[in-house]
């Protein structure tokens, strides 16, 4: 009843955001949804809930009446989930979607991502600036991959080639960069050697399977210089303390001149492991999370807080109250969140 309401509402003509993540979409919803006329100025569609499907993939029957639909004629950005390769052929060749720019997509199987492909290229009808990927395997996809327009990507849960690593350097307009728990990477710092300079976010979330760590590469990483916000999490939270010291030790931001956000959450990290050397050799930072760690003594860390610090993160931290109390009467930063 509600979705039919929604469909059969004249009212709703400026709407810009609409989320559909708790409706099942079958073929009749769909073609429904493609009839609502006064939906089209519609410019962010959220469809990221699966679909009713046994297997939870979108069928091409269920996705192609929105596709051919005017809703999409003016689309901006869209979440969806549960790709299979038909459905995301058809996603990828859809005239309708010439003013995307943003696209969030989890594919079923590792087949789809080569499907996406043609929306990367230098020629595709589709602008994407941002591309979200979520699952499958990236089989090369990337390799070919050379949109001039694409400048933020985040990859979870996908399973990279040495092609779609070696791609990443030749994106020529790439500047934000994510990706959580990359698969078959053989190391941190070969990653990062292939990432390409411009990059100026840069987020790895996620343990690498059997993979050295490799901070001392990535503190090298040619395009330090020109990063603004660098994201590690879950990176160091599988090794041992030992192991974890010694990372640390290796993590120097002395040369990522740019640099103003840190976030090291999540990684285990104690009293121990040298935190305030890293902060100081990172004197640009105005802000720092450190959340979901072990820290407990934060007066080695109140000293290391450079000039500039604003903001700093320390939620789900076994700090005392007291410990807390002393940062915030310290005067060493304006916003405390814990």
């Amino acid at each position: 009843a509600t979705f039919n309401a929604l469909c059969d509402s004249p009212h709703l003509e400026n709407l810009r955001d609409l989320d559909l993540s708790l409706v099942l979409l079958d073929p009749g919803r769909a073609h429904k949804l493609a009839r609502a006329r006064h939906l089209l100025g519609v410019r962010r569609l959220d469809l990221s809930l699966l679909t009713s499907d046994a297997r939870s993939i979108w069928s091409v029957g269920s996705l192609e009446p929105l596709l051919f639909s005017p809703l999409f004629d003016s689309l901006e950005h869209i979440d969806v989930k549960g790709l299979d390769d038909d459905s995301a052929h058809a996603l990828a060749y859809a005239d309708a979607l010439e003013d995307l720019s943003s696209l969030s997509v989890t594919l079923h199987d590792q087949r789809s991502m080569g499907a996406i492909a043609p929306m990367l290229r230098a020629d595709s009808r589709v602008p994407l600036s941002s591309l979200r990927v979520s699952g499958g395997a990236l089989g090369g996809a990337l390799h070919h991959a050379c949109s001039p327009a694409l400048s933020q990507l985040d990859l979870s849960n996908t399973t990279m080639s040495p092609d779609d690593l070696s791609a990443l350097a030749t994106l020529p307009s790439l500047t934000r960069l994510a990706m959580f728990n990359p698969r078959e990477v053989a190391s941190l710092g070969a990653l990062v050697g292939r990432l390409p300079a411009r990059v100026q976010r840069l987020a790895i979330d996620g343990v690498l399977a059997n993979a050295p760590v490799d901070l001392h590469e990535l503190s090298r990483w040619r395009g330090a210089a020109h990063t603004e916000t660098l994201t590690l999490r879950h990176v160091l939270s599988s090794l041992t303390h030992a192991a974890r010291a010694s990372a640390c030790a290796e993590l120097d931001l002395s040369d990522w001149a740019d640099l103003r956000s840190l976030d090291l959450g999540a990684n285990h990290l104690d009293d121990d492991d040298g935190l305030p050397d890293i902060i100081r050799r990172a004197p640009s930072l105005e802000l720092l999370s450190l959340r979901h760690n072990q820290l407990t003594d934060l007066a080695a860390l109140t000293d290391a807080i450079p000039e500039g610090l604003r903001t700093l993160h320390l939620s789900v931290n076994p700090a005392s109250p007291g410990a807390l109390a002393d940062l915030l009467s310290s005067g060493a930063l304006r916003h405390l969140h814990t």
